[in-house]
């Protein structure tokens, strides 16, 4: 079963961030894990830098610094009482790219931030801190929605198998699936949650199969629907290793795009946790990827924890 042990947790405000406080402090007390809260402090801006001396720059750093170090210090005592550890640090730099060299320098296994603002995870999402994590960020982004009651009834896992045109697949590349699944499973564990599966299959060059290729109309649809068979066949055996307690109710599979099917999913069964994998690559199939991502996180509002295969680098 898939816990963490050496959680992140970026926060700026913790007034603002107190369901991410306290959702990370059960999983920490869950999971027996040790807690690092951090806030993240840019650099003093060259143009302000122009106009203070070098010393006064100096300690206007130094006293920015410490009061982002004593206001996180100041709330730790308590979930200290708990039983948790729990420490505290300030980075110092461009915030995605600090938190990444941070997980990379302590070893971090998930990563925790707030939904800053608006009513959808859409309005901290495009351009921010957090679409830079889901991309780059080597271990799992977990986003949290401001608004959340103190655990997850219905936890959602988009399952995504490599299942080649032929209807073969290589077992080899579903490791980020059977992670997906165990985290899902840990979760739903500790939160005492149901756990939906949801895979959006479809006909790689449909268009071109149907108007190109000379096929029969009833030859095109047998194609289908052998494809349709072989990739629920391939869920089943995944669910039935990794997540025998899933209930075959709750296993959807639908023929379309996961970025326009996921949230259709979560609205209509009240998730309150989508765990997706995100593969990040440069290039065509990076910005594919990313604009599937995006198109997910902005049409749901619920919280998501986006994981990387093994060996991301």
């Amino acid at each position: 079963m898939k816990r963490f042990k050496n959680i992140l947790v970026v926060i700026n405000d913790e007034k603002k961030h107190e369901g991410t406080i306290n959702r990370a402090v059960q999983l920490a007390i869950n999971n027996r894990a040790t807690l690092t809260f951090a806030s993240v402090m840019e650099n003093i801006p060259h143009e302000l830098q122009i106009y203070v001396k070098s010393k006064m720059s100096k300690d206007l750093h130094e006293a920015v610094f410490q009061e982002h170090l004593s206001r996180l210090e100041d709330f730790l005592e308590p979930i200290r009482e708990k039983g948790v550890q729990a420490s505290a640090k300030v980075l110092i730099g461009k915030p995605f790219m600090e938190i990444i060299m941070e997980v990379l320098r302590n070893g971090r296994d998930l990563v925790m931030v707030p939904q800053e603002r608006g009513i959808g995870l859409s309005e901290s999402i495009f351009g921010s801190t957090s679409l830079h994590l889901l991309r780059k960020c080597p271990c799992p982004v977990w986003i949290i929605k401001r608004e959340q009651r103190r655990n997850f009834a219905r936890i959602l896992v988009a399952l995504d198998p490599r299942i080649y045109p032929d209807g073969k697949y290589d077992s080899s590349k579903d490791e980020l699936s059977i992670k997906l699944l165990e985290i899902g499973s840990s979760l739903a564990h500790s939160e005492g949650g149901e756990i939906y599966i949801f895979h959006a299959w479809s006909v790689l060059y449909e268009n071109h199969i149907r108007f190109q290729s000379g096929l029969s109309q009833e030859e095109i649809e047998m194609l289908f629907l052998n494809t349709k068979k072989e990739h629920e066949k391939r869920i089943l055996e995944l669910v039935a290793k990794h997540a025998p307690e899933v209930d075959k109710n709750c296993i959807h599979m639908r023929r379309g795009e996961a970025g326009r099917l996921i949230p259709e999913i979560a609205r209509h069964d009240n998730i309150e946790l989508i765990i997706m994998g995100t593969v990040g690559r440069a290039g065509i199939l990076g910005l594919l990827i990313g604009n599937t991502a995006e198109m997910i996180l902005n049409n749901v509002d619920c919280s998501v924890l986006a994981v990387k295969p093994d060996g991301f680098v």
